[in-house]
């Protein structure tokens, strides 16, 4: 499949997985990142504004610091919220984004929908 994704000029393959009413397994191909000189920019005054981080690369930064956490660490905001900031900070130099200010926010909302599921 990852053979068939790079050959449509596609970065790789994304496999999601529910289990609800027995095991689904969805595939899809991942789109590529917009290459840097895409990014939208504001220069004002010898100063590059970078664009805001997407929610979505911040929740995958938070559902991996879960991952690797585990439910129990987690749930500690002095533990997780370090490694998350390290993920999102990652993210931010991966896709060359200015860095998020209301972290705690993403990571509060991130672990009630973790505690109705």
């Amino acid at each position: 499949m990852l053979e068939v994704a790079r050959e449509r000029g596609k970065e790789g393959v994304v496999a999601k997985i529910y289990r609800r009413d027995g095991t689904h397994i969805f595939f899809k191909e991942k789109l590529d990142r917009i290459p840097i000189e895409q990014y939208p920019r504001l220069i004002e005054e010898g100063k590059i504004e970078l664009p805001d981080l997407p929610a979505s690369e911040i929740y995958g930064a938070i559902t991996k610091a879960f991952y690797d956490l585990g439910p129990d660490q987690f749930d500690r905001k002095e533990v997780a919220l370090p490694l998350v900031a390290q993920y999102v900070a990652d993210e931010c130099r991966n896709h060359n984004c200015r860095p998020v200010k209301n972290l705690a926010m993403y990571y509060d909302l991130r672990i009630q929908e973790l505690k109705k599921s």
